[in-house]
């Protein structure tokens, strides 16, 4: 569900930005490089059945989600969230 995807796509942003990655040469370290995620998160929800129905659909809602959070900056999570439909 929304809520369980969004908890575990913000725990693994928060556990790449703590771990920076450690640059080698020649088997020596030679510094650390801090590195980031801009998390885009779009789920199916029954109450937009009518509107989005293919796989399609919800990759174009996930790369909505994915350009809000790097418009957001670096290091952010967006979770789409369409308006329901009018009933």
């Amino acid at each position: 569900d929304r809520m369980q995807a969004t908890r575990l796509s913000e725990l693994g942003r928060r556990r790449v930005a703590a771990a920076p990655a450690e640059l080698r040469g020649e088997g020596l370290a030679v510094g650390s490089l801090q590195i980031s995620v801009s998390v885009g998160l779009a789920t199916f929800e029954t109450a937009f059945t009518g509107r989005f129905q293919t796989a399609s659909d919800l990759t174009q809602l996930s790369q909505r989600a994915v350009q809000a959070a790097r418009n957001a900056g670096s290091n952010t999570l967006r979770v789409y969230t369409p308006a329901p439909m009018a009933a």
